[in-house]
């Protein structure tokens, strides 16, 4: 009759799936976050479904193409407690830097936290009971994620935003 609407008592709905190109972060030349395709499959299902046809196709599904982006998921790192005896400097000893885990990593996803160009690790005092209110703790700069997964990952502090630097647990 030239509806352009399911009739709800003849058991037909509408089926809608959408998929990416592909499961990765996508990145243009200069390392980029960029858009990839998405085809979606729009179809009538049902008993009644052959009774339809979608914009003049004369069937009861369809294919359309569009773009998205998928984003880099942001995830934490944990560090475990580095302790030194008092030298009056804020080197951390190589040997005391663990690298404990990560939280948020997709299961299956290998991703791992790595020494980065420029690493550095500090105790952010040189004193035993650190700054004005008694604590001290280490600064991590240079932080890189890496393995099978990593462009699909970034890494993040407790309020989200992205950082290459993070801080652990010192004692002197």
């Amino acid at each position: 009759n030239g509806s352009n609407a399911l009739v709800s008592t003849d058991g037909t709905s509408w089926s809608i799936q959408a998929a990416y190109a592909g499961k990765d972060v996508a990145y243009d030349a200069k390392n980029q976050v960029t858009s990839q395709g998405v085809t979606y499959t729009v179809a009538i299902a049902g008993d009644n479904a052959a009774n339809y046809n979608l914009n003049s196709t004369d069937t009861a599904t369809q294919t359309l193409a569009a773009t998205g982006t998928i984003n880099p998921l942001g995830i934490t790192a944990n560090f475990g407690t580095v302790t030194k005896t008092y030298d009056g400097t804020t080197s951390v000893p190589s040997d005391q830097i663990q690298f404990q885990s990560m939280s948020g990593v997709i299961t299956g996803d290998t991703v791992e936290l790595a020494k980065g160009t420029g690493f550095a690790a500090a105790y952010h005092s040189r004193n035993v009971n650190g700054d004005a209110d008694g604590k001290n703790w280490v600064d991590y700069t240079g932080l890189a994620l890496t393995g099978a997964s990593s462009k699909n990952y970034k890494l993040v502090n407790a309020s989200g935003t992205e950082v290459t630097a993070a801080t652990g647990a010192g004692v002197i």
